[in-house]
Formats: C-alpha cells, structure tokens, sequence
C-alpha cells in the first residue's frame, strides 16, 4: 500500500516536470521570430535619440519584466512591434487580457512617474508608439485618478504615485 502511496506521487512529479519542459520548449518556439532578430537599438536612437537611451533601456526593462521576454534579447524588440503580439507569442491568439497589458502600464506609469491616457488603443499599439506617449508624458503632472482604473488598478501599483 505505502508502494503505490510513492508510486502516484512520483508519477505525478514526472507529469509536472514534463508538462513545463513542453510549456517552455513551446514558449521558445513561439518567441523564435523575435529572438532571431536582428538587434534593434539602432531603431531605437534613430526614433528617438541618443538623449532616450537610458529611458529606452528602462522601458525595455519594464516590458521585459512584464512579458517575461528574456532580458538577454531585449535589443531584438523593434519599435514597430505590437505589444499584443508578445502576448501572443506566450499565450493563444485573440484578445489579449486586459490584465496583463493593464500590469505593464503601471508599472511604466510607476517607472517613469506618469499617467497614461485612459483610452490607449491597446490592440493596435506599437511599442514605439508606447514609448512615444511615455516620453511625452514624463514631467507632467501625475494628478491622481487620470488613468483608467482598469488599466491600472491601485492593486497592482508597487510605488505610491
């Protein structure tokens, strides 16, 4: 009895192992077109300037964090992607949560000290266009409640504004 008590649970546990093995050789195939990339921070000065390189490298920091896109391939992420499509590549085509967009946008607006519009057309949105906003954003008074509560609910907020 004790016999087949271990046997179940280490059957379980190879069950576990191989099912995240899969998602994660699943999540790399899915990935392959932008980590076969060229680098991409040339487009990112030449957009937006020399002078946006350290608030480049911050976004891509934030958008990294958030998409679970590996930090090691952030140069490979192009202005003109959509921010759905990251989404996408992770998770099954159609309508991307709102919670996780939602999840990004606060942590931009927390980074960089911003609000963003509440009435972003997130299912067309570019990353370079994202970033256009923020920086458009930044120095701006943070008046609270401006964004949407659905695009940043004070839940997920990991600074005070």
């Amino acid at each position: 009895m004790r016999t087949d008590h271990w046997t179940r649970i280490l059957g379980f546990a190879a069950f576990v192992l191989v099912a995240i093995a899969y998602l994660r050789v699943r999540r790399r195939i899915a990935m392959r077109p932008f980590l076969r990339r060229e680098d991409q921070t040339q487009r990112w000065l030449a957009d937006f300037g020399a002078e946006n390189a350290s608030a480049v490298g911050k976004f891509m920091d934030v958008f990294c964090d958030e998409f679970e896109f590996p930090k090691r391939y952030r140069s490979r992420i192009s202005p003109d992607d959509h921010v759905s499509a990251y989404y996408w590549s992770y998770y099954a085509k159609g309508e991307a949560d709102c919670l996780e967009h939602g999840s990004f946008f606060c942590r931009l607006e927390d980074e960089f000290r911003i609000r963003l519009p509440a009435d972003l057309p997130v299912q067309e949105l570019t990353l370079g266009r994202l970033f256009r906003i923020v920086l458009d954003n930044v120095g701006t008074p943070t008046s609270p409640g401006a964004t949407a509560s659905l695009l940043c609910p004070p839940s997920c907020r990991t600074t005070a504004p």
